[in-house]
């Protein structure tokens, strides 16, 4: 109806007022919120995908060349005609592309930094998959990381900087190394950490951790930027929820990361 479409128009020009970063003659940045997400599925009102058809009308509408997680907030890159998506598509095959998440982490991992070299493959039934650890059959997964500031063992504000583009990576590795993300339900997340008693394998018991993050409901997990050839470094702020969430656990984010 008439009024579907008004109030569809209304959502997605202020949604990309919101979230826009910039723009080139080759690609739009954008800063995506937690929550929603890139492309459609059988549940999604509203995505970015959509908005951008929705938006530009013609045969221009700028095409997506790389995804984040629904629940991930941060930044996304399209690209303006299909010259430039081949152009970029391509950086990120022969990984030219330096991408920097942060992520706030409880416990603390236990080494500072690394690699995280775990092969990944969806498993599951319907309804219930999730990407699991598999070093048999799993497709090539690498994640370098760094510790950026903690609160003795409890809580860390982590830089990761994946290698390869795996269905849920960084969640899945992190999860194995017993430093799951706050806010995240699907791999041991808030609820998971701070109720369990259980020894993890590399740290003491979390029963010992005497604070609570349950009332941190969103994946607390942000795409920060975006490094390409020849040199360009592309930024999306953190959320103010993510923010907020830095000061209440006395986290700071350097200056360079």
């Amino acid at each position: 109806t008439q009024g579907f479409d008004n109030h569809t128009d209304i959502y997605y020009r202020n949604l990309y007022k919101k979230i826009f970063i910039k723009e080139t003659n080759e690609y739009i940045a954008l800063n995506k919120p937690s929550g929603l997400a890139v492309q459609g599925g059988s549940l999604q009102k509203y995505h970015i995908d959509d908005m951008l058809k929705y938006l530009f009308k013609d045969a221009n509408v700028p095409k997506l060349i790389h995804r984040i997680d629904k629940d991930t907030s941060g930044l996304l890159l399209v690209a303006k005609d299909q010259q430039s998506a081949v152009k970029f598509s391509n950086y990120f095959k022969q990984r030219k592309v330096v991408k920097t998440y942060l992520a706030i982490v409880s416990p603390c991992p236990k080494t500072e930094n690394g690699v995280i070299e775990l092969p990944i493959i969806k498993a599951g039934i319907k309804g219930q998959l999730k990407m699991i650890i598999d070093k048999n059959r799993g497709k090539k997964a690498i994640t370098e990381y760094k510790v950026l500031d903690q609160v003795n063992s409890r809580v860390a504000l982590m830089a990761l900087y994946p290698k390869t583009g795996r269905t849920h990576q960084l969640r899945v590795h992190l999860e194995y190394m017993n430093c799951p993300i706050i806010g995240d339900k699907k791999y041991s997340g808030s609820f998971g950490v701070s109720s369990s008693d259980y020894n993890h394998m590399e740290h003491e018991s979390t029963s010992k951790i005497r604070w609570r993050h349950e009332g941190i409901k969103d994946l607390q997990l942000h795409a920060y930027s975006i490094k390409m050839p020849p040199n360009e470094l592309i930024e999306a702020k953190v959320s103010d929820t993510f923010k907020r969430n830095l000061n209440l656990l006395g986290l700071i984010i350097p200056k360079n990361i």
